[in-house]
């Protein structure tokens, strides 16, 4: 994670990176611009809410399994916790 902010500030671009775990949040919340949540894990309630007490914007994926309805559902999640940063992006083939 280190070097991945290097590079993004050498360059000057943003780092985002996927967190699929509650406990490693803070640690990769250090280093990037962006947490993803992917669409593995929109349904990873615990995940959602630490990513939304964040205070990072959440680029939330949503896979070809999953509605509409269960992705606005699951960025509620994020919502309620106080973080109004969400940003969609489909997965897939």
């Amino acid at each position: 994670m280190k070097i991945l902010r290097r590079v993004g500030d050498e360059v000057g671009l943003p780092v985002v990176s996927e967190v699929m775990d509650t406990r490693m949040v803070k640690t990769v919340a250090e280093y990037v611009d962006m947490l993803q949540i992917g669409a593995r894990n929109a349904q990873n309630f615990d995940l959602l809410r630490e990513v939304g007490r964040s205070g990072k914007p959440v680029l939330l994926k949503r896979g070809l399994g999953n509605t509409v309805e269960e992705w606005l559902q699951a960025a509620e999640y994020i919502l309620l916790e106080g973080n109004g940063n969400v940003v969609s992006a489909r997965g897939g083939v």
